[in-house]
């Protein structure tokens, strides 16, 4: 379940308080940060994931044929944008 509140506090979908990680307890990373509760792979869903208590973040990074790098999961912008199409590799 995404968007879970502890005492108006946003959680983790595991419901991770923070507590377990001071105990060394499982490291939990955000992939794509908190996607269920932003824009996956924006500043705010990695920003959320940290407030949610999340060890770090993963994100998927590829280089365009103009040299430029770009954080996106897919080969097509389709899913993530208002466009449609493969981003130039």
């Amino acid at each position: 379940m995404m968007n879970q509140t502890k005492n108006g506090t946003l959680v983790s979908p595991t419901g991770y308080d923070g507590e377990a990680f001071d105990r060394g307890g499982v490291r939990y990373v955000a992939h794509r940060g908190f996607s269920g509760a932003a824009p996956e792979n924006t500043l705010p869903a990695y920003e959320l994931a940290g407030e949610a208590g999340f060890w770090g973040g993963e994100f998927d990074t590829t280089v365009t044929s103009d040299g430029k790098w770009v954080v996106i999961h897919d080969e097509t912008v389709d899913r993530t944008t208002n466009g449609s199409g493969a981003y130039p590799t």
